[in-house]
C-alpha cells in the first residue's frame, strides 16, 4: 500500500495538499455517489465530480485526448441528472480502494511535475487510467467515433496501458498547463505508474 493511501486511510493525509477547486469536486463526487446509492465513491463518481465543476483546464486535458467536455456534461445530465442543483451534504461518504488508487496516481503527476498543489487537471489524469472509467465513457459518449476503437475494445489493464499511449502522445505536459516538466518524461512516469506494485495488484482485479 503506498503511503498517500495509508494517509488518507489514517486520516494523517494533509488534505492542504489539494487545491480548493479538487476540494470542490471531491465533494461533488461524494454527493453523486450518494444520489446514486452508492456505499462509497469509485473512480467513476470521481469522474463526474471533476466534469461538473467544468474546470478550464480540464476541459483542455479532455480536448488534447479527443473528448468534448461539453457533450460529456450534457450527456452526463441527461443520464443522471446530478451535474447541477445538488446542494450542500454533510453526510460525507468514503473513498473506495479504486478511488485511492487514483488519488495515488494523480499525486505521481503532481511530484512529477512539481506542481504547488494537486488541481483537478492531474485529477483527472489519474482517473482516466482507470478502468472503471471505460464503461462511462462509453455510456456519456455513445456516437460513432466519439472514442478511439481501442478505448472501447480493450478492457482492464489493457485500457490502462492505451489510456497512457494516448496520454503520452496528446497531452503535453507543460510549465503552461502543468507548472512543470517531467524530470524524466511522461512515458517514463506511466512506465513506473504501470509497474508500480500498487497498480499490479488492481490489474489482478480485472484480469480475473
Amino acid at each position: 500500500m503506498s503511503i498517500i493511501i495509508t494517509e488518507i486511510l489514517s486520516d494523517t493525509f494533509n488534505f492542504d495538499q489539494l487545491a480548493p477547486s479538487t476540494k470542490a469536486e471531491i465533494s461533488q463526487a461524494q454527493r453523486v455517489a450518494k444520489i446514486l446509492d452508492a456505499p462509497e465513491v469509485f473512480p467513476e463518481h470521481l469522474f463526474l465530480g471533476i466534469i461538473a465543476q467544468a474546470d478550464a483546464d480540464v476541459a483542455k486535458v479532455l480536448e488534447s485526448l479527443g473528448l468534448d467536455m461539453r457533450v460529456i456534461r450534457s450527456q452526463a445530465a441527461e443520464a443522471f441528472g446530478i451535474l447541477s442543483n445538488m446542494g450542500s451534504d454533510e453526510n460525507e461518504l468514503p473513498l473506495s480502494r479504486e478511488a485511492l488508487v487514483c488519488f495515488e496516481w494523480a499525486f505521481a503527476f503532481v511530484s512529477e511535475t512539481h506542481a504547488p498543489l494537486i488541481f483537478p487537471k492531474h485529477l483527472l489524469l489519474g482517473v482516466l487510467r482507470h478502468p472503471r472509467i471505460q464503461s462511462v465513457l462509453i455510456l456519456l459518449l455513445p456516437m460513432r467515433d466519439a472514442l478511439p476503437a481501442p478505448l472501447v475494445e480493450n478492457v482492464g489493464p489493457t485500457y490502462t496501458r492505451y489510456m497512457d499511449q494516448l496520454i503520452h502522445s496528446r497531452v503535453r505536459i507543460s510549465t503552461k498547463m502543468f507548472q512543470g516538466e517531467f524530470s524524466g518524461g511522461l512515458s517514463g512516469l506511466l512506465s513506473l505508474l504501470w509497474i508500480s506494485e500498487g497498480w499490479r495488484q488492481q490489474s489482478s482485479n480485472y484480469e480475473g
